[in-house]
């Protein structure tokens, strides 16, 4: 009997160090500046749009696109949709194939203020941190990760291209 826990204590041992050498490994390419190339369907065809429905039913054409983005060694992050709108906040591995980002939203900016208006009328309340700022945690499935190129899954049907920008 005791040599079964041994065993299992073993292998497990065995399983966590592999698993933190992997998301070492990952950590290591996905710290960087990453540039959005394009996005692909499941067929990896090329595509300009992405269709989706409203709750009501009518469809939304979608520009698909992606951010710039660049991740730093400190865990903070920074993705850029255009020169007016850039995401700011913290990154964390979940697994091999996931990540974790939380958004912040300084309190008294304007993406703040339109989401302090936004909770009078609806149910859903945005999580603050420490000091009054919005989090929102969004994961990302990385579908594969090299030294020079990334693909993030997108709405399930979709991957985004990034290549690694020199630095």
């Amino acid at each position: 009997m005791k040599m079964r826990y041994l065993i299992l204590t073993l292998s497990l041992l065995f399983f966590i160090k592999s698993n933190g050498q992997e998301n070492e490994k990952m950590k290591d390419n996905f710290i960087g500046k990453w540039e959005y190339i394009k996005t692909v369907d499941k067929e990896d065809k090329t595509v300009k749009f992405i269709m989706r429905k409203y709750p009501n039913g009518k469809e939304m054409k979608i520009v698909a696109s992606g951010p710039d983005i660049i991740i730093n060694a400190d865990g903070t992050y920074k993705k850029k949709f255009n020169e007016e709108n850039t995401d700011l906040g913290n990154w964390r591995i979940l697994s091999d194939t996931e990540i974790e980002y939380e958004l912040l939203t300084p309190m008294n900016s304007r993406g703040g203020k339109l989401i302090k208006q936004t909770q009078k009328f609806v149910k859903n309340r945005w999580k603050k941190d420490g000091k009054g700022n919005y989090t929102e945690k969004i994961k990302e499935k990385i579908i594969s990760i090299t030294d020079s190129e990334m693909k993030v899954e997108r709405l399930k049907d979709y991957l985004l291209i990034y290549k690694r920008i020199s630095e």
